[in-house]
């Protein structure tokens, strides 16, 4: 691990890319997240001196009891908000689980749906057209029996003039 110096000092200006420094053997990463910026701060508290670029090359020493106990809790706060994060983005993706699986299930219902309408509305049909077919059949019956009764009547009035006709020559030769 490097050491403190001029190639990986923390510059004055607060902006870096990465350092690492070591604290009687707390190893301390610093970047340029606000976890880093977070930890820059405790290490300036703790009586940690920011180094110009120009230092030389020296071990850092300082209170490394509360270097320790500031980034363990820095730690546990990362581990705990990792794990929050953590448990909002599995409870999230838990939702978007459960509503896919509720949105199957709705489509899948929709579409047992349609069909058994589908089944109904043929069977209902189907039995639309027996009823009309039986209903038509038994006009054409009746049709039949009315022609059949119209023809025997005709035939019979028919019968019955031709026999008034009869009855009137013979009753005009007498």
């Amino acid at each position: 691990m490097p050491r403190v110096g001029p190639g990986n000092a923390i510059p004055e200006s607060g902006v870096l890319e990465t350092a690492t420094f070591e604290v009687e053997e707390v190893r301390i990463a610093c970047a340029t997240s606000p976890k880093g910026f977070e930890l820059k701060a405790v290490v300036k508290e703790a009586g940690v001196k920011v180094l110009p670029p120009s230092a030389p090359k020296t071990v850092v020493t300082g209170a490394s009891a509360e270097l320790r106990h500031a980034l363990d809790g820095l730690e546990a706060r990362s581990a705990v908000e990792d794990h929050l994060e953590d448990a909002r983005v599995m409870h999230a993706e838990q939702q978007m689980a459960t509503a896919q699986s509720r949105r199957n299930e709705l489509e899948r219902a929709l579409q047992q749906q349609r069909r058994e309408a589908g089944a109904l509305a043929q069977k209902q049909l189907r039995g639309i057209e027996a009823e009309a077919r039986r209903t038509l059949a038994a006009a054409e019956q009746r049709a039949r029996t009315e022609e059949m009764s119209l023809a025997a009547a005709e035939e019979t009035l028919s019968r019955a003039e031709w026999r008034l006709g009869q009855l009137q020559r013979k009753a005009r030769f007498f």
